[in-house]
């Protein structure tokens, strides 16, 4: 093998591994971005949730007061208990994922990005 040969098969994988850290990069941003949209809609729904619940707590202290029986209280607690159930298997799928880079989970890497 000549060296022209050789410089020239380093410059080809020079450029293999420049092509392929520019494709995890990406995939790095693409991977952080959706866990960013995925926090946020957690956190939406927890406040909805906390929303609701208040709105229940409302519709009990009218209830005591005025003696009229909510039906839509048993159905709006019901929907409190799924929606609370919702954020929980979310975030348990987002920290479950494992996914990492470098050093951090994909929770403090977001939180980085941010």
């Amino acid at each position: 093998m000549t060296n022209e040969t050789a410089t020239d098969q380093l410059e080809v994988l020079k450029q293999m591994v420049f092509s392929r850290l520019q494709f995890f990069e990406r995939a790095k941003l693409r991977i952080l971005e959706t866990a960013t949209l995925v926090q946020n809609r957690i956190k939406e729904q927890e406040a909805l949730a906390e929303e609701t619940l208040k709105a229940i707590s409302n519709m009990k202290q009218d209830y005591k007061k005025t003696g009229c029986h909510y039906h839509s209280t048993r159905l709006a607690s019901n929907f409190v208990k799924n929606q609370q159930q919702h954020c929980a298997n979310s975030k348990a799928a987002t920290a479950g994922s494992g996914a990492s880079f470098g050093s951090g989970s994909l929770k403090e890497n977001t939180r980085k990005m941010t």
